[in-house]
């Protein structure tokens, strides 16, 4: 099975006013989830957007997920992007196939 990458946006940072717009998401708080067989890990992060353009702006309420992740990745860049999938999936075989854990002591 093939690791599958989504995101997750839990909080939105707003900026209440910024010339003619009100609340416009300025940054993205997000976590980058790789599953594989019922696996998963996942990063934290945040980034800072780019200012919106007026021409065309979605109000807050209008706001959705596809377009977070877009601004995200596109903040991000490509190549921040596929670094932070490539660790994500290490670090998910790390844990599908550890090579090391706690054990109870031999007396325990």
């Amino acid at each position: 099975m093939a690791i599958e990458y989504r995101w997750e946006f839990p909080t939105l940072g707003v900026t209440y006013s910024e010339g003619t717009l009100t609340d416009v998401v300025s940054t993205s708080y997000y976590n980058l989830i790789a599953e594989e067989d019922g696996v998963s890990v996942y990063m934290p992060g945040s980034i800072n957007l780019s200012a919106p353009n007026p021409a065309s702006f979605t109000p807050y309420d209008q706001v959705t997920p596809e377009q977070v992740q877009a601004w995200t990745e596109q903040a991000l860049g490509q190549v921040k992007v596929q670094i932070y999938k490539e660790k994500l999936a290490v670090q998910l075989q790390q844990k599908k196939n550890p090579t090391s854990g706690p054990m109870t002591p031999p007396w325990g």
